[in-house]
């Protein structure tokens, strides 16, 4: 508490020495602000005023620093100065002087001539104005000390008595904390003198009754050890005794196990052989599908089995009936990998496991649409996907029947500019350019969907 104490007075004393510091600044402002110069003064701290109560005596001496400065703000004489007042005086009185020449030529024409009489009277005016000026400016000066210099003498006085009132309260903290600690020694060595005595006959007191249990434990002790032996007695024989009866239960219980996991055995035995018997069916039917399917590859032309780089195009010949399927890529699967245990069964049939780059089709128009999803660096694969299957699409529909409308925002129309020059055989077969603005891509949109409603309603109403 007094460290406490001390840290918050060397606070306090700080924090007013720093307000009287301000106060002699301000006051030190106020005095320029006038035009004024602070007289260097040296001043003394009145020891009398301060002498009693310095902590009570710091509050009246900056309650009469801040009035004394604030009278030095107000004082007429001085603030004559301020600003461009001086200025404006002498312009007023030059003024006054000149038109006062006027008037009295006015009056007087056989008198002097308004020029020389106006020079005079305002050269007059000039030298009036300086004499006055120099004479306010002693008294304003004369003004200023009698208000400085008692506002200097009570900071002086304050400051002493932030000092002196720091240096009596360190004082009365120094000595509480003395006070306090012979207080405490006192109070110890009274506890000492009183409780001594007593934790001295309570330890030998503890001392004696730890001895006593220890004996009475040691005693109950050796009681329940006798009782133990006695009871533990009969039992000494028991596993001679039980153990045939043990076995005999064990090996009930061994039998009964038996039976349950043989009658659980045939019982999983019977549902495998069942669920093979069905996924082995499953398997023959499944094959049959895949066969015929592969069985009918073989009915499609060139265009459908072969890919676009293995057709001969030197003898190629358009198709004038459209069959309904348009290839857009192959299958490839080894169904002996998906499921290689059915590769070695020789209850399944292993024939044409594998399907060899059989043509994946589009049914027009029952599914006829066609979604590709790629990764950022796959777009070129994609777009190269995209270009096959618009070539796909020329070469199975019969001539002419085949109309694009192309939209590429990304890549500007760069990836199918190529089938631009089917505009030079026929513009509708394009839609005349490949549309990459939004508004564009809306409006064919619109086309089209526009075009979709007419073929359902004018040629699809059955």
């Amino acid at each position: 508490q007094a460290a406490q104490n001390r840290r918050k007075l060397d606070k306090e004393t700080t924090q007013r020495k720093a307000t009287l510091e301000g106060l002699a600044i301000h006051a030190a402002e106020v005095i320029r602000a006038h035009r004024f110069r602070p007289p260097p003064l040296e001043v003394a701290a009145d020891e009398a005023r301060v002498a009693d109560k310095p902590g009570a005596a710091y509050g009246v001496l900056t309650d009469a620093v801040q009035q004394s400065t604030h009278r030095l703000s107000r004082l007429f004489v001085p603030s004559l100065f301020d600003g461009a007042r001086p200025g404006l005086i002498v312009f007023f009185t030059c003024l006054l002087s000149v038109a006062g020449a006027g008037w009295y030529v006015y009056s007087h024409p056989a008198g002097p001539s308004f020029k020389v009489l106006g020079a005079s009277a305002f050269g007059a005016a000039i030298v009036l104005c300086v004499a006055l000026g120099f004479m306010l400016r002693r008294v304003g000066a004369a003004k200023i000390e009698n208000l400085y210099r008692p506002i200097l003498t009570d900071i002086a006085t304050a400051r002493l008595a932030v000092d002196q009132h720091h240096t009596l309260t360190r004082r009365s903290i120094d000595l509480a904390e003395r006070d306090a600690g012979l207080h405490r020694d006192r109070a110890v060595k009274a506890a000492h003198e009183k409780y001594d005595p007593k934790l001295a006959r309570v330890a030998l007191r503890r001392k004696n009754l730890l001895q006593t249990i220890e004996e009475e434990f040691s005693k109950n002790r050796r009681d329940l050890e006798a009782r133990r032996d006695l009871a533990l007695r009969p039992f000494q024989n028991w596993p001679e005794l039980e153990q045939p009866k043990l076995e005999a239960r064990l090996n009930r219980y061994r039998s009964l196990l038996k039976a349950r996991r043989d009658n659980a055995c045939d019982t999983a035995q019977r549902q495998y052989d069942a669920d093979r018997a069905e996924l082995r069916e499953r398997w023959d039917r499944g094959v049959e599908r895949i066969a015929a399917l592969l069985d009918a590859t073989a009915d499609f032309d060139d265009a459908l089995r072969c890919d676009l780089l293995e057709v001969d195009w030197e003898n190629w010949r358009p198709n004038f009936v459209f069959g309904g399927a348009v290839r857009f890529g192959a299958l490839e699967v080894d169904f002996g990998r998906i499921a290689p245990r059915f590769r070695d069964d020789p209850r399944l049939k292993r024939e044409r496991l594998t399907l060899s780059r059989t043509p994946a089709l589009l049914a027009i128009p029952e599914r006829g649409a066609l979604l590709i999803r790629y990764a950022r660096e796959a777009r070129d694969v994609a777009n190269a996907a995209l270009q096959a299957v618009m070539t796909r699409l020329l070469t199975t529909i019969p001539p002419g029947r085949a109309h694009f409308t192309i939209i590429d925002p990304v890549g500007l129309g760069q990836d199918f500019a190529g089938f631009m020059h089917l505009a030079d055989y026929d513009d509708a077969m394009v839609g005349g350019r490949i549309w990459t603005e939004g508004q564009q891509i809306e409006q064919q949109l619109t086309d089209l969907t526009n075009h979709m409603e007419n073929v359902i309603q004018k040629y699809l109403r059955n």
